[in-house]
């Protein structure tokens, strides 16, 4: 690629994004917001779509533009995405016709305008996929590659990603929202794009963790079947499963939550606003969602990762100044449409505020000086079950802040709106704040990508089959332990989004339905909250059963690779990479379409056999019970992993000794639920709070 010609490419996308983004700012702040008596104001979100768009298109074209000329880089390319793209092609299949199957359901009971919406949900959610998959591959490979070069570049493509992907989600997001809301004006006819989006979501995420816990269950049986082959031996038919599996898919599954959380807290406000504030409530989510956009572009248009010494606080930083930029937005708003009362204001601030210290809220157990993860260490001298039972002791210690802090934050928000004199206005302060937090996700989102593709680029730079000498060094190591402490302290704040998400459009579901207080005393309010707290456990429990079944074909199908061809075991062959891969896309989805199902029933029992209270008792059900095991499952497999690299860090001969044996024992354990029980349960209780919603025309 000639740079000059790229310098000036770079030059004009740039020009024209300022151009844009003063544009956008002007109409919004200074002509839209002052005419109260327009409808333009709902536009603006079409503006800061359009301009997450512009600027992720930046990005791409700055992470194209570092090749280092290194040969073999687009082979890695062109290899990690074929197998990418070979898992979801096959998964989408099935996703296709399930989602034939609902729209059929659906089109007499909801009518046609809502089907269109949903299918429009599917496509965008599975270009989104597609643009993740595009950004994330090659933002690896060249990261893997051109570590050496610089590690500040390194950091600099890692963060470029990041950005590309976030504002890509955006953009795709509000897009579609505005000019869906424009045409039909009903937000529960929009609520089929977030329907249509949830399926996907569902089955990426559950899809992508079963194959991947599947594969490492997989390989250690593999090295079992031939000693000498490992997990980075091109011998093994499972190297490309694993690299994908390991890296990529990590990314997929976080850009899909976090579009999904971002339409579905949208639609939630619009709709609670609509019956507190009539059309200025439903359009002021859509003004919230945009002034946040325009935060975060404007603060990362400022950040030259190229030359900043410390990433990790100066990521922190720039996510603590979008918070304040994005409020001195929101109170511009809040002060001109208002005239004053500035309680939804407080409410939306306190929610931005509130998702950023989520972020640390927990920081014992992630950096090794701090005594709990010591107290880990320390335990493996005794074995393992002690080890693992101190463990899981700190994860259910780590459930009491997060979940203080969710409290405090519907209470106040509550009570900041105004919600003591006018409960519909306090219930809609409540979403607002929930919206709040959400809003600022752009940069928090690059951050977790940044920290994402860092930390996994050891395994993309091992995992190819072109017979290079694999490269360690100071800056790869560097990345990667940076990537860990920053996703690490994010994981928080992504699953605490997750469950105020659910909780938002439950509320939206019980404004909808007029649902103004539910009696706990009633028996199918109580028994359907039994029932509701149970299901999180149970759909763990079959995800789990999928990922043994998906191993199970895996290595039959790595022994019949062995035993038809014992030319791969002489290096004289290459083994079928891309059939294993087809293998674990297939199983998987199989797998997610019946338990689902399943889930689904119990559902639907409920919602049509005992009624619209016990529906929010089911659903709120599902939602307490999977937050704490959400909170439980990452702080156990955190501190878990952070007591390892503790060990490993302090003492020499750590790798060799027994208690590192244990520690690392420990660790696969409560990795297993990390990689299962955060992305499943994440996807579940937000698709059964949609279905909820979806469902509440029928209780009118």
């Amino acid at each position: 690629m000639d740079r000059d010609k790229t310098n000036i490419k770079l030059f004009c996308w740039y020009a024209v994004l300022w151009i844009f983004l003063f544009a956008a700012l002007y109409l919004s702040y200074g002509v839209y917001f002052l005419d109260l008596s327009s409808t333009k104001s709902k536009w603006v979100a079409l503006f800061s779509g359009a301009i997450a768009l512009l600027f992720s298109s930046c990005k791409i074209c700055e992470i194209s533009y570092n090749n280092y000329k290194y040969i073999a880089l687009d082979k890695i390319i062109a290899y990690f995405y074929n197998g990418v793209s070979l898992f979801f092609k096959r998964e989408n299949k099935f996703l296709f016709f399930i989602a034939f199957l609902i729209a059929i359901f659906l089109i007499k009971p909801l009518g046609i305008s809502f089907v269109f919406c949903y299918i429009i949900g599917i496509l965008f959610a599975v270009f989104c996929g597609f643009i993740t998959n595009f950004i994330a591959t090659r933002a690896a490979a060249k990261i893997s590659k051109g570590k050496n070069v610089s590690l500040n570049l390194g950091f600099k493509i890692a963060f470029n990603s990041g950005v590309a992907i976030a504002m890509a989600i955006v953009g795709l997001a509000l897009v579609p929202l505005v000019i869906l809301y424009h045409i039909y004006k009903d937000y529960l006819v929009v609520n089929g794009f977030v329907l249509g989006v949830a399926l996907v979501v569902l089955f990426s995420s559950v899809g992508a963790s079963i194959a991947k816990k599947a594969v490492s269950g997989a390989i250690e049986l593999v090295s079992q079947l031939e000693g000498d082959i490992d997990i980075y031996d091109k011998r093994n038919p499972l190297l490309l499963l694993s690299g994908i599996t390991k890296s990529i898919f990590k990314v997929n599954a976080l850009s899909l939550d976090m579009f999904l959380s971002f339409c579905a807290v949208i639609v939630a406000s619009m709709a609670t606003g609509a019956m507190a504030l009539n059309l200025m409530g439903a359009f002021l989510p859509l003004i919230i969602a945009s002034s946040g956009v325009f935060a975060s572009v404007i603060v990362i248009l400022f950040i030259k990762m190229n030359k900043i010494k410390n990433p990790m606080k100066a990521l922190f930083i720039s996510g603590f100044c979008t918070i304040v930029l994005f409020c001195i937005f929101s109170y511009y708003v809040i002060n001109t449409w208002f005239m004053g009362d500035l309680g939804l204001f407080y409410a939306i601030a306190l929610g931005s505020f509130g998702g950023f210290v989520v972020c640390f809220i927990n920081a014992n157990y992630i950096f090794e000086k701090f005594k709990t993860v010591k107290n880990v260490a320390n335990s493996a001298i005794a074995g393992l079950s002690p080890c693992i039972v101190q463990t899981l002791k700190e994860g259910f210690t780590g459930v009491f802040l997060p979940t203080i802090v969710i409290a405090f934050l519907i209470i106040m928000s509550f009570i900041l709106a105004n919600g003591m004199e006018a409960p519909l206005l306090g219930v809609y302060g409540i979403t607002i704040a929930i919206l709040g937090m959400i809003s600022t996700f752009g940069i928090m989102m690059c951050i977790n990508i940044f920290a994402l593709v860092s930390n996994d680029i050891d395994i993309v730079s091992n995992t190819y089959e072109f017979g290079e000498e694999v490269e360690r060094g100071e800056n790869i190591d560097m990345l990667g332990q940076i990537g860990y402490y920053i996703i690490s302290l994010g994981k928080n704040f992504l699953i605490t989004t997750a469950i105020l998400t659910a909780l938002s459009v439950l509320i939206a579901f019980s404004v909808t339905v007029q649902l103004e207080q539910v009696d706990i005393i009633n028996p199918y309010v109580l028994a359907s909250l039994f029932m509701g707290a149970s299901m999180p456990y149970l759909y763990c429990s079959f995800i789990l059963s999928g990922v043994s079944k998906t191993a199970s074909r895996l290595i039959l199908e790595v022994k019949n690779q062995f035993k038809r061809f014992p030319q791969i075991l002489r290096y004289e062959m290459r083994p079928d990479y891309e059939k294993c891969v087809c293998v674990a896309a297939n199983a998987s989805s199989v797998q997610i379409i019946f338990y689902t199902t399943m889930i689904v029933m119990v559902f639907l029992v409920v919602a049509f056999k005992l009624g619209s209270e016990a529906l929010f008792g089911f659903v709120f059900g599902a939602i307490l019970s999977g937050s704490v095991l959400l909170y439980s499952s990452i702080n156990s497999a955190i501190v878990s992993k952070a007591a390892k690299k503790y060990f490993k860090n302090e003492f020499i001969n750590a790798p060799i000794s027994s208690q590192y044996s244990v520690l690392e024992q420990n660790n696969s354990i409560y990795s297993l639920l990390k990689d299962l029980i955060t992305p499943c349960l994440s996807s579940l209780i937000k698709f059964l709070a949609i279905l909820a919603f979806i469902l509440s025309p029928i209780f009118f």
